[in-house]
């Protein structure tokens, strides 16, 4: 067990920011496709959710979506790490975002695991908590390294254009849903480009990990390391006590017992001879 999580540990930390993304991606429009070409859905457009309601899309977008939703969720885990080595310690601020992911992706698998024929209250529930929660931890984190990268960074520049989309499109998806007979190919514009905001912000996470970081690297910082109190190893000293034949009692002795029974157990006469012949008087006269 040890070995496979120390490989694991070796993977670098780009490539769970490129499997969360891709899988999502690969997932939705796969089950798009197939649900096109089985005649469940029409070309232009359906929303995301009609194409995972029968089979055989149902299935891949069940799985697809869940395990997106871990890694999605292990892509946050990282970051938050990450941040802990630039802002020398995790901030309040970090771990709200961080819980809003946490919530984000949580909502991402109950879109995954209830369709909206199954239960259209907790897929549209899950598929809320999802949205909402995610735009707040995209533009936590936009906001947060702000600070780092500064304004005329092009990796702060596309993270912010994905934030701002993803907000926009979120409030014309809301706004519009209140008529969804003469605004429903907006509804699904607004949710396929606002998903797909979500994945490519989670790929720009690559910009900051880089190369050659792997997970290792990521949740051992220095800085977390530094705020843990540092063990001292103290060598370890073992003493003996003094050598007493086997022939002493080595048991605690109740005060009432008159004092010499420590000294002069009951044995036998052959064993007393031998012990006072092999040892000499104890205690010393």
């Amino acid at each position: 067990i040890t070995s496979r999580m120390e490989v694991l540990l070796e993977i670098k930390a780009k490539y769970v920011a490129y499997a969360a993304s891709t899988l999502s991606l690969v997932t939705i429009f796969l089950c798009y496709f197939l649900a096109v070409s089985q005649g469940h859905v029409p070309v232009w457009l359906p929303m995301i959710s009609d194409c995972a309601i029968f089979p055989p899309e149902e299935y891949i977008f069940r799985v697809g979506i869940i395990v997106s939703a871990v890694l999605l969720n292990v892509n946050s885990v990282l970051m938050l790490f990450y941040q802990n080595s630039r802002n020398e310690g995790i901030t309040c601020f970090d771990k709200f975002a961080y819980s809003m992911a946490t919530l984000g992706c949580a909502g991402l698998m109950v879109v995954g695991a209830v369709n909206e024929v199954e239960n259209n209250t907790i897929h549209s529930t899950g598929a809320v908590i999802f949205f909402a929660c995610y735009e707040i931890y995209n533009l936590s984190v936009t906001f947060g390294m702000w600070n780092w990268h500064g304004s005329n960074s092009t990796n702060i520049i596309v993270k912010l254009c994905l934030s701002v989309y993803g907000l926009i499109a979120l409030i014309l998806f809301a706004f519009m849903s209140s008529n969804w007979g003469k605004y429903g190919t907006y509804i699904a514009i607004c949710e396929w480009t606002g998903t797909v905001a979500i994945v490519l912000f989670n790929m720009t996470f690559v910009f900051e990990y880089g190369d050659d970081l792997n997970i290792a690297a990521v949740l051992n910082s220095s800085s977390a390391s530094q705020s843990l109190p540092q063990v001292v190893k103290q060598p370890m000293y073992h003493f003996s006590p003094p050598s007493v034949p086997a022939y002493y009692p080595m048991y605690t002795i109740p005060a009432m017992i008159p004092p010499e029974s420590l000294y002069y157990p009951k044995i036998s006469p052959q064993e007393n001879s031998i012990y006072v012949n092999s040892y000499p008087s104890f205690p010393p006269k």
